[in-house]
């Protein structure tokens, strides 16, 4: 049986995080980010920066508009305890419709216990109203 890859760790890493927000499975969250985590949210008028491990469990525990479509994860470079992913976002509702479009620049570290988000730009390009 062959070791799974830095690349394929780092993917299933960005998309256990997107199940955890849309399941608001905060309870996996200890194990999917770094204490010191860094979530900076990019709108197009104003950024909102969350920073550790409880207010990123806070903002994951919140109610979501949907769920979050994950598409061409890229790994953007691997170091012996850093990756970096780059990935498209299609927010869709529960009825189908797209309400929102982003992109994840994602940093990740290796510490004691495994491969971690460390910092998350989402860069949100645009948001459909949802009423």
């Amino acid at each position: 049986m062959s070791d799974i890859s830095t690349n394929e760790i780092l993917r299933n890493l960005v998309a256990r995080l997107s199940y955890a927000r849309d399941e608001r499975r905060t309870d996996l969250i200890d194990e999917l980010v770094c204490e010191d985590v860094l979530f900076v949210i990019h709108h197009p008028a104003e950024t909102i920066r969350h920073e550790g491990r409880e207010t990123f469990r806070t903002v994951y525990g919140s109610p979501s508009v949907g769920r979050h479509i994950l598409s061409s994860t890229d790994i953007v470079s691997t170091g012996p305890d850093l990756g970096m992913t780059m990935s498209n976002v299609v927010q869709v509702s529960p009825d189908g419709r797209v309400v929102g479009l982003a992109r994840y620049d994602d940093e990740f570290r290796l510490e004691e216990g495994g491969w971690r988000l460390a910092v998350r730009n989402a860069h949100v390009f645009g948001r459909a109203s949802t009423t």
